[in-house]
This record gives structure tokens, sequence and C-alpha cells, in this order.
């Protein structure tokens, strides 16, 4: 019983926060293996933001296809 008074006492702010938002990092934690290939591919990178920019590109489901040509021509 004292385990379970201690582990409550340490996340007492999640459980907290859950209560009011029931909200939970599922969501991230979906990400993650999406993320470690990336992680892998970017051994050499110097910096976080060099790491942040696939990530980035990754998960934004951006779709770099060319435009049609009838739309608005800037040159």
């Amino acid at each position: 019983m004292k385990r379970v008074a201690a582990t409550v006492r340490e996340e007492r702010g999640g459980i907290l926060s859950w209560l009011s938002r029931r909200s939970t990092n599922g969501v991230v934690e979906g990400m993650n293996p999406a993320i470690q290939p990336m992680k892998r591919a970017a051994c050499g990178f110097r910096g976080l933001a060099d790491f942040t920019a696939p990530i980035f590109l990754g998960l934004g489901r951006l779709e770099f296809a060319a435009t049609s040509a009838t739309g608005c021509a800037t040159h």
C-alpha cells in the first residue's frame, strides 16, 4: 500500500491533468515509431534543428507534387 501511495504521489500532476482534460500522451507516443527510422537516418546531424526538419517533413504528410500549369503563374 505504501508503494501505491508513493506512485500516486509521484504521478499526482499527470493524474490531475487527466481528470481535468481527459487527455493522454498517446498521440505523441504513436508518433514515436515513425520518428525512430528518421532518427537512425539522422546519425551525423550536428544539432537539434538539423534533426527536427526531417521529422516535420516526414510527419507533416506534405505533398510535393508539381502544381498544374493552369494555376496562377508568377513568372
